[in-house]
């Protein structure tokens, strides 16, 4: 037992001591949004304003001519964004902006698939108002 608690105790050290060196700098942050909820520019140099939650204050940022587009791991180009955003309202979309002049460095569209609930859904049979109902009640 006290081995591993030197053992821990001495890895801790070492990893303070190798990080001591070095300093991390953040470059970018991120939103995560459902692919509705943004508008996409028509061209570079337009901003676009993201408000992340209702409560949220939103932010504006400008869509630069380096900013890049992904559809899963694929790199695309913005027309074909368009028409992904489009084909798919619900897939989540990763909107990354440099912290240092707030361009939009990236858009990732990351597809969703229907779940089985939402399926199962869009399967039922219509429900009827009440008082239309469907099997001709006699009175």
């Amino acid at each position: 037992m006290i081995a591993r608690i030197s053992l821990i105790t001495l890895l801790l050290a070492f990893c303070q001591v190798a990080s001591a060196g070095q300093s991390l700098t953040l470059t970018a942050h991120s939103y995560e949004l459902e692919a509705n909820q943004f508008s996409l520019p028509e061209k570079a140099g337009r901003s676009v304003f993201i408000q992340p939650c209702n409560n949220c204050p939103g932010k504006r940022h400008t869509m630069a001519k380096e900013t890049s587009f992904w559809v899963g791991d694929e790199s695309v180009s913005m027309e074909e964004m368009r028409l992904a955003i489009q084909e798919n309202p619900k897939g989540l979309l990763v909107v990354s902006y440099l912290i240092e002049n707030g361009n939009l460095a990236s858009l990732r569209l990351i597809r969703r698939e229907p779940s089985s609930e939402d399926k199962s859904r869009d399967n039922r049979p219509q429900r009827y108002p009440r008082g239309n109902n469907s099997h001709g009640a006699s009175n």
